[in-house]
C-alpha cells in the first residue's frame, strides 16, 4: 500500500505531500497535493526509486516559502536545518528532538543559487529574502534559536547584532577547535551551554577549550539556557554581546519592542521543548 511505502521513506507524520501535475481525481485522506503553473528548473528532483522522486532541500524551500501556514520565522528555522547538521525527529523514541548527522543537505549559497532560477514562481521572493538570513553550520535547534535572536533584522524583531558563522573552525595552539556562534570580523564568539547543571568534568572540558579560544585572541560568551528562557536575562545577555561587539543599542522604539516580544515568543515553544529534551 502506498501508505506503507511511504512509512518506509521516512514519512511518520501525515499529510504526504505530494507534487502533481493536476489535483483532478480522489487523493487519500492521508496525501495533500501541490501543483506548479510554471516549469520546475533543471536539477529539482532527485530519483529515490524507479517509482518515486523527491524535492531537492533547495525546491522544498521554496514550496514552503509559497505556503501561507507557515510564517517568516518557521521557515528560517527549517532553513537553518537544511543547511545544517541536525534533523527534527518527532519520533517517540527520540530522546532529545532531533538526530545529528554528519554533513548538511544543501547550504544557504545553494538555496539562492536555485532561487535565482524560479524567477515568478509562487513564493520565489519571499524565499530570495528569508535565504539571506540563513548561516550554515548550526548543530542544534538551540543554536539556531541563538543565532536567530542575535542576527535577525530589526524589522523581524531580532538584535540586528551581525552576521554570524555556525560552527566556526579556529586554530589553537592544541589544534582546531569549533566555535557554536561567531562574530568574524569582531572575533567575538558565543558558546551554547545549556542547563548551568553540568557534572565537574564537563564543566572542566568546557573552560579548557574557551581558554584555548581565548588565546587566540577571541572573545567568548557563554548562553546558558536560562539566559534564552527567561525575557529579562536575554534582553541582558544580548546588551552584553552588543557591548562586546563595540556596538550601542539605540534602538527602542514602541513598534520594535513590539516585534522583538513577537519573536521572543514565537521562538519561545522551540526553547522549552528541546531543552526539556535534552538538546
Amino acid at each position: 500500500m502506498l501508505e506503507d511505502d511511504l512509512k518506509r521513506y521516512g514519512i511518520k507524520t501525515p499529510p504526504c505531500h505530494v507534487l502533481c501535475e493536476t489535483k483532478t481525481g480522489h487523493a487519500p485522506r492521508f496525501v495533500a497535493r501541490h501543483t506548479h503553473r510554471h516549469p520546475l528548473p533543471a536539477r529539482s528532483l532527485i530519483v529515490l526509486n524507479k517509482d518515486t522522486l523527491v524535492v531537492t532541500p533547495e525546491l522544498l524551500f521554496l514550496e514552503l516559502a509559497a505556503s501561507r501556514e507557515i510564517d517568516d520565522i518557521e521557515l528560517l528555522r527549517i532553513g537553518f536545518e537544511l543547511c545544517g547538521t541536525y534533523v527534527l525527529d518527532v519520533s517517540e523514541d527520540s530522546w532529545d528532538g532531533y538526530t545529528g548527522t554528519d554533513a548538511p543537505i544543501t547550504s544557504a549559497k545553494k538555496i539562492s543559487a536555485f532561487l535565482e532560477r524560479c524567477s515568478g514562481m509562487n513564493g520565489s521572493k519571499r524565499a530570495q529574502r528569508l535565504a539571506r538570513l540563513i548561516a550554515d553550520g548550526s548543530h542544534s535547534p538551540m543554536e539556531t534559536v541563538a543565532a536567530l535572536l542575535v542576527s535577525l533584522p530589526h524589522c523581524m524583531g531580532g538584535w540586528n547584532l551581525g552576521r554570524v558563522k555556525m560552527n566556526q573552525r579556529i586554530m589553537t595552539a592544541d589544534g582546531p577547535k569549533w566555535v557554536d556562534i561567531f562574530f568574524y570580523k569582531e572575533r567575538v564568539g558565543l558558546e551554547y551551554k545549556g542547563r548551568r547543571a553540568h557534572s565537574i568534568e564537563r564543566t572542566a572540558r568546557d573552560d579548557r577549550r574557551q581558554n584555548r579560544l581565548t588565546g587566540t585572541g577571541i572573545t567568548v560568551l557563554n548562553i546558558w539556557y536560562e539566559d534564552l528562557a527567561q525575557e529579562h536575562l536575554c534582553e541582558k545577555l544580548m546588551l552584553n554581546i552588543a557591548h562586546s561587539l563595540g556596538k550601542r543599542m539605540r534602538l527602542r522604539s514602541a513598534t520594535y519592542e513590539a516585534r522583538r516580544r513577537v519573536l521572543y515568543a514565537t521562538l519561545m515553544p522551540s526553547i522549552q521543548r528541546y531543552e526539556q529534551l535534552g538538546g
